[in-house]
């Protein structure tokens, strides 16, 4: 904790993440233009395809029509101040705009992770139960627990942004990202933090640990139950039906804890020092891994 007798807190951020891409800046605005409309495309295509087709009306796609919301509203949320940031000199956010900012990427990206624990839930209980799956899982139950996974992130997230409220920022404004994120914000808090880290550590636990060993326990079952099929052929019509989720979940997950589970090197706002690495995965997270999310759903 800093001193923060006499000062004056800080009214904006600068957002220091491509400070030193000069000569990239332009390619990069292209770049992530292009990315950014493909998303938004994609995941517009498939939202108006499973509400519109009455041959997808299944809990399935009704989940992945579900999930093409939240990485619109997750893309939305970065792309743009990105791409702005890019062109501005410097690259600067207000303090209550940099909280909404984490506000949705976390309420989106949490919701985002409960949904592939109900979507391995489906696929077990397809595998698993197939002459009761239409029984156990249904849009109905789907919607209600969908609901639930917003209203459980939105919580989570405006918990920590009123703790994010109560923070002063009396010395250094640079955000060392290229976007809001709380470990960033937090290490330039003059205040007391530990209240919040805690908060965040104990609700981190539950919102992304949780779902994580769902899945995994839900896939441990699917696969006993696989290797039970007697014929190859039905084996690997079953695993066809999930191999997709659970690619797109592995990937996700290992960018998820690479980025906020592994130690991070001190950073400073000269260098940014031990900050590249970080930016790099987040980077590949909102841009390349919502590129391809959907398109392995649908296959």
């Amino acid at each position: 904790m800093k001193p923060f007798e006499n000062c004056t807190s800080s009214s904006d951020f600068i957002l220091s993440g491509f400070i030193n891409l000069k000569d990239f800046k332009i390619p990069l605005f292209f770049l992530f233009l292009f990315i950014y409309l493909i998303i938004l495309i994609e995941n517009t295509v498939i939202i108006v395809l499973v509400s519109t087709s009455g041959h997808l009306q299944t809990p399935m796609y009704f989940i992945l029509k579900c999930l093409s919301f939240c990485e619109l509203i997750y893309v939305t949320n970065l792309v743009p101040k990105m791409m702005h940031d890019l062109l501005s000199e410097p690259a600067t956010i207000p303090v209550i705009g940099c909280i909404i900012q984490l506000q949705i990427y976390s309420t989106t990206g949490n919701t985002t992770s409960l949904h592939y624990a109900l979507m391995s839930y489906d696929r077990y209980s397809a595998i698993s139960d197939p002459l009761r799956y239409s029984t156990i899982i249904n849009t109905r139950f789907c919607r209600c627990w969908v609901i639930a996974f917003w209203l459980t992130s939105f919580t989570f997230a405006i918990t920590i942004s009123f703790f994010l409220r109560q923070l002063v920022f009396c010395d250094s404004n640079i955000i060392n990202h290229f976007h809001c994120d709380l470990n960033p914000m937090v290490e330039l808090a003059s205040t007391d933090t530990r209240l919040l880290l805690l908060t965040t550590a104990i609700f981190s636990s539950l919102i992304l640990m949780v779902p994580l060993l769902f899945v995994v326990f839900s896939y441990i079952f699917i696969i006993y139950t696989i290797l039970n099929i007697p014929t190859a052929t039905g084996r690997k019509k079953a695993f066809s039906t999930c191999s997709s989720h659970l690619f797109v979940v592995t990937i996700t997950y290992s960018i998820i804890l690479s980025m906020y589970m592994l130690p991070r090197r001190a950073t400073t706002p000269q260098t940014g020092s031990g900050i590249k690495t970080q930016q790099g995965i987040g980077n590949t997270e909102a841009h390349y891994c919502f590129l391809l999310d959907n398109l392995w759903w649908t296959l």
